[in-house]
């Protein structure tokens, strides 16, 4: 249990650093502003989420530079408390992402044309697991939406083994190998924290408003380990996301540098 929730968790405090290196916007075209239909999402992929503490989540990207409808489940949210021996320690954290067995179907994508999916992390970090409204004021952590994109068919990444780099345009695979890197458009809102909360330390930009209509605690078979504390939680999560370059800095400009994200869950 502790590794199946821990891989899902770690994924929303790492997601600036992973998706952020892919980012460009070299690929867009004109872009759609109309929101397409009302879509649901394929079955959870049961090898990294437990279906029965997790609340399906809907809702909503637009910005000049993406519109996308996420899926009525197309990704889910739960709340868990930290044990005492993770890093960082005794933390409330909200964690949503997409994690559905086709994760190009989690979105429906008005735009940037030639993007293959959406990928969704939010990690903030609570004082306590009570319901309540939110702001990046008084949490911490990040909110996330990446549109990915096929790699460019003239990168070609060889095998490797062991301890082997690989070279430009490639990143590592499990089992070690070599894969393409996906080029990615990412749009980001996180807050100026330290490392007791997300385990580094960056620059604040956006911002989200966090509702937690109900908190309630989950005994499942899944949270006997008495090291974490799971939780069930309904509520709404809007944000304004600032475009990212490859460094994870704000991006200039007006007017096309922002992203609405809408969820209910």
């Amino acid at each position: 249990m502790r590794e199946l929730m821990f891989r899902r968790w770690l994924w929303g405090l790492a997601a600036a650093a992973v998706f952020a290196a892919a980012c460009g916007s070299s690929q867009l075209s004109p872009p759609q502003t109309e929101l397409p239909a009302p879509c649901n999402a394929p079955p959870l992929s049961g090898d990294v989420v437990i279906p029965s503490v997790l609340s399906p989540a809907n809702g909503s990207v637009t910005g000049a530079e993406v519109v996308a409808r996420l899926c009525d489940g197309g990704a889910s949210a739960y709340l868990q408390r930290t044990s005492s021996t993770t890093s960082p320690p005794n933390r409330v954290f909200v964690s949503i992402s997409s994690a559905t067995v086709d994760r190009t179907r989690d979105f429906q994508i008005a735009s940037p044309a030639g993007a293959t999916r959406l990928q969704l992390g939010v990690s903030v970090g609570l004082d306590a697991a009570q319901p309540g409204v939110y702001t990046e004021g008084d949490t911490c952590g990040s909110v996330q939406v990446c549109a990915i994109f096929p790699p460019p068919a003239s990168v070609q990444c060889p095998p490797v083994t062991g301890g082997d780099i690989c070279p430009p345009g490639c990143m590592g695979s499990s089992p070690p190998f070599c894969a393409p890197t996906e080029p990615a458009t990412c749009y980001l809102a996180n807050t100026n924290t330290d490392p007791s909360c997300t385990g580094s330390v960056s620059n604040a930009q956006g911002a989200w408003h966090l509702t937690l209509s109900s908190v309630e605690s989950y005994t499942g078979p899944e949270s006997v380990d008495p090291d974490y504390d799971l939780f069930v939680i309904h509520g709404s999560l809007d944000a304004t996301l600032v475009k990212i370059d490859t460094g994870g800095a704000a991006t200039a400009g007006v007017g096309t540098s922002t992203a609405s994200l809408s969820l209910r869950f």
